[in-house]
Parts: C-alpha cells; structure tokens; sequence
C-alpha cells in the first residue's frame, strides 16, 4: 500500500512586540520537531 505524505503549514503570526529573531528560532524549532517526527513538507505562510 503507498505511503500518505504528511505535512504542516502554519501563518506566522507572531507578537510585534517580540524580537524577529526569536520568532524565526521559534519557527525553526517547529520545522526541526516536524522533521524528527517524520512530516514529509512544512510549509510557511508569508503574506
């Protein structure tokens, strides 16, 4: 049987009052964490 491909998206929607350096360390983590679990896509919103 094929394997289904899995995948996330998410908006980055991050505080303003946040430094944008810490959001894009954050958003890495998230794409790391989706790798180690297996996710075939991470996809990011930018508009």
């Amino acid at each position: 049987m094929p394997r289904i491909k899995s995948g996330i998206f998410i908006m980055p929607f991050h505080p303003p009052e946040k430094p944008i350096a810490q959001t894009y360390d954050e958003d890495m983590e998230l794409v790391i964490r989706a790798d180690e679990l297996g996710f075939d896509e991470f996809w990011i919103g930018e508009h």
